[in-house]
């Protein structure tokens, strides 16, 4: 077997090319989706950030007409859906959010390409490089994006669970704070009333003794 031939021999120039755009745009739209990813996970934080400042409004609702039960399954509506929105935004913002690291291209390597190694090349061997180079990035960016969009599916399992139980927090409360009223009688005054004696004293003539004179006055029935 000659060990001196062309490493290129037999390889097509345009195939090469043709693979390495193919390549490209795959890269591009993993970075498209990408961004996707982070752009809804920004929306899942706002919602919840939205959510959780018009919730506070019911934990200011009045209970005291709430019989136990029910005010214990509110609680644990309120507190349950506070947790898994919490837990939504962690998620969001901690596993879609935030920076990770990326496949890059050193830039001693790059630094390179203008020396006459590189520029000598021929452009299928070129092509060739930089179609292993983008497949790299490929896959980092590909498996980068799949943990986003698991992580962004659970957010959004976590905001629909918030949702659900903070709905049922408020159907309870809502519920037991419309009822009626029970029609309870007023105490009310006895027919007749009884009257109450108040002795008052007037002057006697000739006398320096006031006598009493009894007056009644009843109250109003």
């Amino acid at each position: 077997m000659s060990t001196g031939g062309d490493p290129l021999e037999g390889v097509n120039a345009e195939t090469v090319h043709a693979l390495l755009t193919a390549v490209q745009r795959f890269e591009d739209a993993e970075e498209r989706r990408g961004e996707s990813l982070n752009g809804r996970a920004s929306g899942v934080s706002g919602l919840v950030a939205l959510i959780i400042s018009v919730s506070a409004a019911l934990a200011h609702l009045q209970t005291d007409s709430v019989h136990d039960r029910a005010r214990t399954a509110a609680l644990v509506l309120f507190f349950g859906a506070a947790l898994a929105f919490l837990s939504a935004m962690w998620m969001a913002i901690f596993k879609v959010l935030r920076p990770k690291p990326a496949f890059v291209v050193h830039e001693e390597e790059v630094l390179k390409y203008p020396n006459y190694e590189w520029i000598r090349k021929r452009p299928a061997e070129v092509h060739g490089y930089l179609i292993k180079a983008s497949a790299s990035l490929l896959k980092t960016e590909r498996d980068k994006n799949n943990g986003k969009a698991t992580w962004l599916n659970r957010a959004y399992a976590a905001l629909l669970v918030g949702v659900l139980c903070l709905a049922g927090d408020g159907l309870i409360l809502f519920h037991t704070n419309g009822r009626p009223e029970r029609n309870t009688p007023r105490p009310t005054a006895r027919a007749g009333a009884a009257s109450s004696r108040i002795t008052i004293r007037q002057p006697g003539a000739g006398s320096s003794r006031a006598r009493a004179r009894p007056l009644e006055h009843r109250a109003q029935a």
